[in-house]
């Protein structure tokens, strides 16, 4: 054998060697990342963003992706996080500025750090029509009508937009209908029956059914009730219930617990339509879960909510809703167990802080409470409920200064809340003298 010794070196040598792969740059991943988006892979879009920025930490596009992705998946905090750091990283990035308005507005609560962010896209002309109709939304918010009202005149006065690629972007009718709001709100109801009658015979002449003509109506129909035009309010009213039968709830009973049930019976039947008698996968035993839940069928949506974590232990929020559905039964030890197994997957995250706090408190651990409320408002410094509940956890607690201090902030931040928080606050006073 010595002898062909020489002969396999040599064949050896000569064999073809496969080239050694090259790593992928953070370029490589960022694209690779947007792929697997579009194909609706996000744990591996997720994965190679976070590859990608721990190559480039400097890669403001890759904290934006990666941003959006935990956004959809209800990660609002983290996501709020990623697309701060892509600003931050590059300004001229409007893209992310635009997206950070718009999470601040729709999820964070932050009405003013929205509109400093829209103001910026306005300076730099950025989707003119889109920018000045959410600032208009978040002043509204804010109560600063006239700011609004101003606001929704800038999107009424720009140039039509009726092409292909803005068809379905016209913010015109909605600009009216929020202008009627705001004009209805500073006392000036002919101003907001013009606005209401402008999207009527416009925006919606062509299609008298379209989503938005029924509530258009029953706006108009409380303008000319404030304005004492009963007649006219009836028959505007009869049009809204004509197009849209639940809203009866909402002229009927102004205490709004028909329009609650109302709009109940409407979830109700659109989670239906959604969720499959036969599940398969986890998030349809997750959907039929939610569906039980939203019935009151707790122990059908606990045993739902057990089979898709047995089929996928990561599906997000699942532990939130188990623990909710808990809370519901009163097994409060339960629900702080699942709550706590949220926080744990999802740590920047006020939701699991607050409901734990919730559950800590029916349990008398107003300590605990306390401490999650804190936390939560941390995480989530401008959501106005989070400092309600913290502040009648303080009154149960008898802390009653930084209760108000709570209070006066929940007011400040969302006014309408007003009857709400002075109505529990008052009932946690109740309860402690009872102890």
């Amino acid at each position: 054998m010595k002898k062909f010794l020489p002969l396999f070196i040599l064949l050896l040598a000569l064999a073809p060697t496969a080239p050694a792969q090259t790593p992928p740059t953070a370029a490589d991943l960022l694209k690779s990342g947007m792929e697997k988006k579009e194909a609706k892979d996000f744990e591996g879009a997720l994965a190679d963003f976070t590859r990608a920025i721990e190559l480039n930490p400097n890669l403001a596009e890759a904290y934006l992706r990666r941003g959006r992705i935990h956004a959809n998946q209800g990660r609002w905090n983290t996501a709020m996080s990623d697309i701060t750091k892509a600003v931050d990283l590059d300004p001229s990035l409007t893209e992310a500025l635009a997206a950070r308005a718009n999470l601040r507005l729709t999820r964070g609560n932050d009405f003013a750090g929205s509109i400093a962010d829209f103001d910026k896209l306005i300076n730099l002309g950025v989707e003119l029509e889109t920018s000045y109709y959410h600032r208009g939304v978040a002043k509204s918010r804010l109560r600063d009508f006239q700011g609004a009202v101003a606001d929704y005149n800038a999107v009424l006065e720009l140039p039509s937009r009726d092409t292909e690629t803005h068809k379905f972007a016209n913010y015109k009718p909605m600009a009216h209908s929020a202008r009627g709001n705001a004009r209805k709100a500073l006392g000036d109801f002919d101003g907001a029956i013009a606005d209401y009658s402008a999207v009527l015979s416009t925006a919606l002449a062509a299609d008298p059914k379209h989503p938005m003509a029924a509530m258009t109506y029953l706006e108009r129909g409380r303008a000319y009730e404030a304005k004492g035009e009963a007649e006219r309010a009836r028959a505007d009213y009869d049009k809204a219930i004509e197009l849209r039968p639940e809203l009866e709830g909402l002229i009927k009973h102004r205490d709004g617990s028909a329009s609650v049930e109302a709009a109940r019976k409407k979830m109700l039947e659109q989670s239906d339509e959604r969720v499959k008698a036969d599940p398969k996968t986890a998030e349809e035993f997750y959907d039929r879960g939610d569906n039980h839940l939203m019935r009151k069928e707790y122990d059908a949506a606990i045993a739902d909510f057990d089979k898709a974590l047995e089929l996928n232990p990561k599906l997000r929020h699942v532990h939130n809703t188990r623990g909710s559905a808990h809370m519901s039964r009163g097994d409060f030890q339960k629900a702080i167990a699942d709550f706590t197994r949220e926080i744990e997957s999802a740590p920047q995250e006020d939701m699991g802080y607050n409901n734990r706090g919730i559950a800590r408190q029916n349990v008398g651990d107003l300590a605990g409470a306390i401490a999650d409320y804190t936390k939560a408002i941390e995480l989530s410094p401008h959501t106005a409920y989070l400092y309600g509940n913290r502040a009648i956890a303080l009154t149960l607690a008898g802390r009653d200064a930084e209760a108000r201090r709570d209070v006066d902030k929940c007011l400040q931040l969302n006014p309408s809340v007003r009857e709400w928080i002075e109505s529990r606050i008052k009932w946690a006073e109740e309860r402690r003298a009872r102890r």
